[in-house]
């Protein structure tokens, strides 16, 4: 697992980057001038922070670490043009100014992890149903404790929606906005109206309103269905991730926003990129922390508690499955995946009488599945 080097004196620095680069571990110093930490140069498996004193000694643990091929991240104590170009001939990979936000030493990480090939937190797939439910709570856990950005991939209504909500609500982010839009549905001509908002009078009939971005600042954006975006969309949601800042359709000037950024897709976006269909520097953004959601026929451990929290949503509070229902629901090979269920419950949730739920009510339930595939044992 890649790590994060952080140098610095001051407590604030170090908590900041400790939470912006959850579930990577940081190890801490205080000085370049530590005698152990010259043993480190050629070991660093990830990124240097370093909150820069500029001192001759800085200036040479930069140009260290550049030569070991390790990205250094310098932090300025205060905002100054003139010693980030210096600092960056040293070697430096990316200077920021304090004071700093945990949105942005996290996405700063994330390209420079990239940058070196260092980054891997892909969740396989797992055959063995306890185990596999087991693996995703856990890497949802991981995740909710970082602001990098989160790449989700899975079939079609295997539950990336639901993991992306789930990584929210356990973030320090719960309790601020959770805004999802589906890539695929909104028009090219509309895309930059609908992500940055447009002001007044922008063009005839537009009026001041924001855009999904703005929506979701402080909280979480969840951008499904992103390899579906076309190469100008895919432009503009670029700028946006490089600098945060958001300027609506007809404004004059632009403002910062900070969000959580998770993506889903069920394509494959690396064969995309070799196509020239998806662009390779926006893959870098998107695809730092990554997850992959089994199919819900290799989960089935999950899905009394799906069917119960479906029930739950539908206000169906008081339905009630037997043991043999879910025992059949369990051998279903669910081709339309967590989706397909939902539908199911729907259903059931309108036949059942009293509430109950039995095993031959799923089997009527089943046998009018359009798309249905032979229950297996």
């Amino acid at each position: 697992m890649s790590e994060v080097l952080c140098v610095a004196l001051s407590g604030r620095v170090i908590s900041q980057v400790r939470a912006a680069v959850a579930p990577l571990s940081v190890r801490v110093y205080t000085d370049v001038s530590q005698p152990q930490i010259h043993t480190l140069t050629g070991s660093v498996t990830g990124v240097c922070i370093l909150l820069v004193r500029y001192l001759d000694a800085d200036y040479r643990f930069i140009r260290d670490l550049a030569c070991a091929g390790v990205p250094v991240i310098a932090i300025l104590p205060t905002p100054s043009v003139r010693r980030a170009a210096e600092l960056m001939r040293a070697g430096a990979y990316d200077c920021l100014a304090a004071p700093i936000r945990r949105d942005e030493i996290a996405s700063c990480v994330g390209r420079a992890m990239l940058s070196r090939g260092s980054l891997s937190a892909t969740l396989s797939r797992a055959g063995d149903d306890r185990r596999a439910s087991a693996a995703v709570d856990g890497v949802l856990d991981r995740f909710a404790r970082s602001d990098l950005p989160v790449h989700i991939t899975g079939e079609s209504g295997a539950g990336k929606e639901v993991a992306a909500r789930e990584i929210h609500h356990r973030s320090d982010r719960a309790g601020r906005p959770f805004v999802v839009r589906n890539c695929a549905a909104i028009p090219e001509s509309l895309f930059e109206s609908e992500l940055f908002g447009t002001q007044n009078g922008a063009y005839t009939g537009a009026i001041s309103r924001a855009g999904a971005l703005e929506e979701a600042n402080r909280g979480t954006i969840f951008l499904d269905e992103i390899g579906e975006l076309s190469a100008s969309k895919q432009a503009a949601l670029l700028r946006v991730l490089e600098d945060r800042r958001v300027r609506r359709i007809g404004a004059n000037s632009s403002h910062i926003v900070s969000f959580r950024l998770i993506t889903a897709t069920n394509r494959d976006l690396a064969a995309e990129i070799v196509r020239g269909a998806f662009r390779r520097d926006l893959y870098y953004r998107i695809q730092v922390l990554s997850l992959h959601i089994p199919p819900l026929r290799q989960r089935r451990h999950d899905i009394p508690a799906l069917c119960r929290r479906f029930a739950f949503e539908l206000g169906s509070e008081r339905i009630r499955f037997t043991p043999q229902a879910i025992a059949l629901l369990q051998q279903h090979h669910w081709p339309g995946n967590v989706r397909e269920l939902r539908n199911v419950v729907q259903r059931l949730g309108v036949l059942a009488d009293y509430g109950i739920i039995t095993r031959e009510l799923v089997q009527e339930a089943l046998s009018t599945e359009p798309l249905t595939e032979p229950l297996i044992g």
